[in-house]
Formats: C-alpha cells, sequence, structure tokens
C-alpha cells in the first residue's frame, strides 16, 4: 500500500509564483519561504500516480507596532435608496503619527461607484480649487475626498430587482498602499420596504375605514410617489361599480364604502406593491338633502338624496294626499 516512506522521494513541489513564495520539499517536510507580498499556490504531486494537492500561501507585511496603517471602525456598508447618509471616520494607526496627518486622508471611490454612491463633502483641489477636480493632486492618483471623515450616501436604483454595489479606498501618502483600507458598499431594495398598516378591513354601512402606508427609510416626500387603487366591482351585465371609494393620497388614505362586495386596494410604489382585501357589507340607507320642500301649482323642484348602496333600486310611488297610510315610495 502507498504511504509517504516509501513515495517521499517521488513528490514533486512547485510554486506558480516565485515571486511570492520559493518552496523546497525534503523527505519530511516542505519549506516555503516568503519572497514579497501577495498570494502563491504551492503545489505537490505524483508525477507516476497522477495525484496532486494544492495550498495557497498570502504572504502580507508584518505590522508592527510602528506601521504605519488607515483604520476604520467598519469596512462593510449595506443601504437602501432611502437609507440615511453614513459618516465614516478613519484614523491612521502606527507610532509618530501626527494629528494632521489625518486632515491628509484621502478617499477614493472606484470605479463606476459613484453611480451607486454619493460622497460628502468632495475634495476642493489645492491648486484650482475646483470642488471635482481629479487631476491637480500632489498624490499620483485621483481622489473625491479629502480629510479624516465624510458622509457616504445611496443614489436610486434603476428597478427594486436591481443591486449595486461600490468600493472606496482610504489611503495618505505616507502610509504603504498594502495597509490602505478599503470599503465596501451595496445598494438594494428591501423586501419589506413597503407595508401597509392592514391587511384586510370589514366595512359595514357608510363608516369610513383609515389605511396607511409605511415605507422604510421613507421621507415626507417620498410618499408624494405612492399610488392607490380600487378594483371595481362587476354586474352581471358587464358593467362596473364601485365597491369602495378612496379620498386623499401620500401616505394615509380614507377608504369610503360605496357598495357590497369584494375588492382590493392595493399601493405602488417604484414596482413594489402591497394588497388590502376589502369586504362591504352595506346598510340600506336612503336620506334626503332637506327634510320638506314646498312646490307650488306647475312648479318643479329637485330632491337630492344619498343612496347607499348606490345599485338600489329606489321605486317612487305617487300619492293623492299625505293622509293616506301607503307611503310615497319605497326602495331595495
Amino acid at each position: 500500500m502507498p504511504t509517504f516512506d516509501n513515495f517521499n522521494d517521488r513528490i514533486v513541489f512547485s510554486s506558480d509564483n516565485t515571486d511570492v513564495a520559493l518552496v523546497v520539499g525534503t523527505p519530511k517536510a516542505v519549506l516555503v519561504s516568503a519572497v514579497n507580498p501577495g498570494l502563491a499556490l504551492i503545489k505537490a504531486r505524483i508525477p507516476s500516480l497522477e495525484q496532486e494537492t494544492t495550498i495557497a500561501v498570502n504572504v502580507v507585511e508584518e505590522i508592527t507596532p510602528d506601521t504605519l496603517r488607515i483604520v476604520t471602525p467598519v469596512t462593510t456598508f449595506a443601504f437602501n435608496p432611502r437609507s440615511n447618509p453614513e459618516r465614516i471616520v478613519a484614523n491612521i494607526a502606527g507610532l509618530g503619527v501626527d494629528d494632521t496627518f489625518l486632515d491628509d486622508i484621502i478617499w477614493i471611490v472606484n470605479g463606476d461607484g459613484l453611480d451607486v454612491i454619493n460622497i460628502f463633502p468632495k475634495r476642493a483641489c489645492n491648486t484650482c480649487r475646483e470642488a471635482n477636480c481629479l487631476h491637480c493632486n500632489e498624490y499620483g492618483v485621483p481622489f473625491h475626498a479629502k480629510g479624516r471623515e465624510v458622509q457616504v450616501s445611496p443614489l436610486p436604483l434603476n428597478n427594486k430587482d436591481e443591486m449595486k454595489t461600490a468600493t472606496i479606498t482610504i489611503g495618505h501618502k505616507y502610509v504603504n498602499p498594502n495597509f490602505w483600507r478599503t470599503i465596501h458598499f451595496s445598494v438594494s431594495e428591501m423586501e419589506n420596504a413597503l407595508t401597509l398598516n392592514k391587511s384586510h378591513i370589514e366595512m359595514r354601512g357608510s363608516v369610513a375605514e383609515t389605511l396607511q402606508a409605511t415605507i422604510v427609510g421613507a421621507r415626507t416626500n417620498d410618499y408624494n410617489d405612492l399610488l392607490w387603487t380600487a378594483k371595481m366591482g362587476s354586474n352581471t351585465d358587464g358593467t362596473e361599480f364601485e365597491v369602495v371609494r378612496i379620498m386623499g393620497e401620500g401616505r394615509n388614505v380614507m377608504i369610503y364604502p360605496m357598495n357590497e362586495g369584494d375588492t382590493e386596494i392595493i399601493a405602488y410604489y417604484k414596482g413594489l406593491f402591497r394588497v388590502c382585501t376589502v369586504k362591504v357589507t352595506s346598510d340600506y340607507i336612503l336620506k334626503f338633502h332637506v327634510q320638506a320642500i314646498e312646490v307650488f301649482p306647475g312648479e318643479t323642484e329637485n330632491v337630492y338624496y344619498d343612496l347607499r348602496p348606490t345599485n338600489s333600486i329606489v321605486s317612487w310611488i305617487e300619492s293623492g294626499s299625505f293622509n293616506q297610510t301607503d307611503p310615497m315610495f319605497y326602495y331595495r
């Protein structure tokens, strides 16, 4: 049976990046020597058996108490499109750091990150004093902000299913770039970003109900983009009628029952939507706007009234005398 002892002289060791690490195999061990910071893959194989295995070696700069390095409390932020700005503070750790060094910390938004996040305050170039100048600088690299702290906020998404990412690299001219710090950001919509305070409403008679929407992280003006709709009811002849009527706009709306039936109230916000089901059981109501009218012979007068349900049938019966016992009208 093959063992290390009878195959150790046939094992071949190699490094895929000799600028980072070197490897020397011995009968009982493998000696790996670090050359420069970076990543190398050390491979051991037995050619005759076509067997091999690999181990990754990460060579890093040694951090000593006097090594200057950028430090931040947090390195990952998850935003939704309405998140408040995050205040991010950077510091320089190590011996011999002067407090004035902190004012020269630079913040670099990488790639297309400015399409994902906004950074404030944007730097003012020391030479031309333009806030967005990325060319007139003493660092040799363009940067977007300067100082010991910034505020970062998300930009709007194109659709609710989208997720965008961005990174910011924090550096300093006196800090080895190997010890600069990278912060990661993601912007995506929350699954339950839009909610309603009720999922079902039972209505009877003419009593109205209030329905309220909540958008996580929303500011007052975000509710201006909220759209409310109510589905219509259908008659047997194909015509439609209102089951409920929505009054108002924004975060809070009033729901008024109009006719018996079942319907849905839907709140829309930038691709998100929530549904509240409604069941209306109407009390029959016939209410005149006036208590009495006076009509002279030959004249006509309009008599206005409220009717619930609005599709109720009203039957008017002529009467020759107010004293007769027959009703003037009835409805059903």
